[in-house]
């Protein structure tokens, strides 16, 4: 077994995969992908809370805000890079050189460090819609551009559909995995159903995990203490109503293709145009 989101994006990768193993199984879980795009935001500051564990760490992707305009960038995204020691304004173990154009300066832009701002969010969506190029994406699984392109789940599936056999490929809702959030028997019953589809034949009982109550299930106090501190980044500020318009009509077409590529209902979540 192996996971990765990284290269699922690339459109070689089920052709490659089908050469290496072509009895492999593939699960692939997509996540409202509006929702999917500020995760992904948060994770990264939530990775780096401040300009000292960027430089501590040698981190390759982080965020700067321009501060005279506040458009927001990921660092590689236009910029140039070159090793230096002192964190500088930007805030990395790597100071930035400012755009290619030399429209702006290193000096211009600061690290954004956590907790993420929905205000710096929207402006890095706005800016990264406004000057993206979907097909430059087909053949990039950098970080940079996943945060957006990762969410146009239609545009690589379509690949996997095409080189993994259908009895060998399953794509699954990450709201309906889950269900709900107060009552963890949906979970339990996707892990057993995922464990019935990979034919194992020893399969692990979930609920020996789990405490039952009036038909509600919870998992023990320390592994519920280790998961939510492990993505306390969830815990962050609710994005900006018109962030989430921007991103429902960026997805609204490829959510639709997803759901008659996969001749299925999306979950209620997802807007589909």
């Amino acid at each position: 077994m192996e996971k990765s989101p990284a290269y699922a994006t690339n459109p070689y990768a089920p052709q490659l995969l089908q050469v290496w193993n072509p009895n492999a199984q593939v699960v692939m879980m997509v996540r409202n992908p509006t929702d999917r795009a500020y995760s992904m935001f948060c994770m990264y500051l939530h990775h780096y809370p401040d300009v000292m564990s960027v430089v501590w760490t040698g981190a390759q992707s982080y965020f700067v805000k321009h501060q005279k305009s506040g458009v927001v960038r990921m660092v590689t995204d236009g910029f140039e890079k070159y090793p230096v020691i002192p964190p500088g304004r930007g805030g990395a173990v790597y100071s930035i050189k400012g755009s290619k154009d030399g429209s702006t300066s290193s000096e211009e832009w600061e690290y954004i460090s956590y907790p993420p701002s929905p205000q710096d969010f929207h402006a890095f969506v706005q800016h990264a819609i406004r000057h993206e190029n979907r097909q430059k994406h087909l053949f990039v699984s950098a970080r940079d551009r996943r945060l957006l392109y990762g969410g146009l789940y239609s545009t690589y599936i379509q690949h996997w559909v095409q080189f993994v056999p259908p009895e060998n490929l399953l794509v699954i809702f990450y709201e309906e995995f889950f269900g709900n959030k107060n009552n963890n028997r949906t979970a339990i019953d996707s892990m057993n159903h995922l464990q019935d589809w990979w034919g194992l034949p020893y399969k692990f009982d979930y609920t020996r995990i789990a405490t039952e109550s009036n038909g509600r299930y919870d998992i023990p106090d320390s592994l519920a203490t280790r998961v939510n501190n492990a993505f306390s980044h969830l815990h962050s500020p609710p994005m900006l109503p018109e962030t989430r318009q921007l991103l429902n009509d960026y997805y609204c077409r490829t959510n639709r293709e997803l759901s008659q590529m996969l001749n299925r209902a999306l979950p209620s979540s997802y807007h589909v145009c």
